[in-house]
């Protein structure tokens, strides 16, 4: 998440401003502190107007920690192996 954003901060958009903006997050783990906790990154790209959609794939259950970043439930996604 940190990286899209400053990349998306830097770069901007260029010619396709125009277009909806949409940032897809495949993960198998989730972490809310410190330096990896996604949701101050996700807060900036929603305010910006970026829809974010979630996959999870794994053993754990990750949808509350997703919830937190998604732009809306129905844009997560669980696939449990």
């Amino acid at each position: 998440m940190k990286k899209t954003s400053s990349l998306l901060k830097i770069y901007g958009f260029g010619p396709c401003n125009h277009y909806q903006k949409v940032v897809i997050i495949f993960t198998g783990s989730y972490r809310e502190t410190g330096e990896y906790d996604p949701k101050p990154e996700a807060v900036w790209l929603k305010e910006d107007g970026i829809f974010i959609i979630t996959v999870a794939y794994g053993t754990g259950f990750l949808s509350d920690g997703l919830n937190a970043i998604a732009s809306l439930d129905s844009w997560i996604q669980l696939f449990r192996l």
